[in-house]
C-alpha cells in the first residue's frame, strides 16, 4: 500500500498504460487518433471510442489516457483481485477522474457487476481518494455525437490565412453570396 502522496506521484510519471489492449474478435478494438492528447488512444468498444469523441470536444478537459493503472485489491470475499480502469480524465481544474465504460444493459443485466463497480468506486475513494465513475451510452445524444464525428474530420485542420483573407475581402464586398458562389470565387 502506498501512501496517498506517493501513489499520486507514481501516478503522474506513468505514460504508458498500464494494460494493453489486444485483438478481440468478440467487440471492436482500434485506436482512435487523438488531437487533444497527440497520439493514437486504443479502445476496446464502439462506446469507448465514442466517449473518446465526447472527451476530444469536451472544453474542460485537458487530457485523457486508456488503461491507465492496475490496481490490486482485496474483494470484499477475500479473494484477490486486479482491476485496470478504462481510462483516466484530467480536467482544467485540475482533477483527475477514472471511468469505467460499459453500456447501460450490461449494468442493468448483470447484479454481481453492478455490486462490482459500487464496490470499487467505494474502494477507490476510501484507500486512493480517486474519483471513480461509469460512463455509459444513456449519456451520449445521438445526435450530438454525429455531429462531432462530422466536425472531427475538419476540426483540427490547421487554418489557412490567406483564404481567411480571401473570403473576409468577398464577404465585404458583396450583400448576399451563396456557398457555392463563393466557392466559385475562391477558386
Amino acid at each position: 500500500k502506498l501512501a496517498v502522496g506517493e501513489f499520486e506521484k507514481a501516478l503522474y510519471n506513468i505514460h504508458m498504460s498500464s494494460r494493453k489492449i489486444k485483438k478481440s474478435y468478440i467487440s471492436c478494438t482500434g485506436y482512435f487518433a487523438s488531437y487533444k492528447n497527440k497520439k493514437q488512444i486504443a479502445f476496446e468498444s464502439v462506446l469507448e471510442r465514442d466517449f473518446y469523441m465526447l472527451l476530444e470536444f469536451d472544453e474542460n478537459v485537458i487530457s485523457y489516457e486508456e488503461q491507465p493503472i492496475t490496481i490490486n485489491y482485496e474483494y470484499k470475499d477475500g479473494s484477490k483481485r486486479k482491476y485496470t480502469p478504462d481510462c483516466i480524465v484530467t480536467y482544467k481544474d485540475g482533477k483527475d477522474r477514472y471511468y469505467e465504460v460499459k453500456y447501460i444493459n450490461e449494468i442493468r443485466n448483470d447484479s454481481e457487476l453492478r455490486e462490482k463497480i459500487d464496490f470499487l468506486k467505494s474502494y477507490f475513494y476510501n484507500e486512493y481518494t480517486l474519483k471513480f465513475d461509469i460512463f455509459t451510452d444513456e449519456e451520449i445524444s445521438k445526435i450530438y455525437l454525429e455531429n462531432l464525428k462530422f466536425l472531427y474530420k475538419f476540426a483540427f485542420i490547421p487554418q489557412d490565412n490567406e483564404k481567411i483573407v480571401k473570403i473576409n475581402k468577398i464577404l465585404n464586398e458583396v450583400d448576399k453570396i451563396s456557398v457555392k458562389e463563393l466557392l466559385n470565387l475562391l477558386n
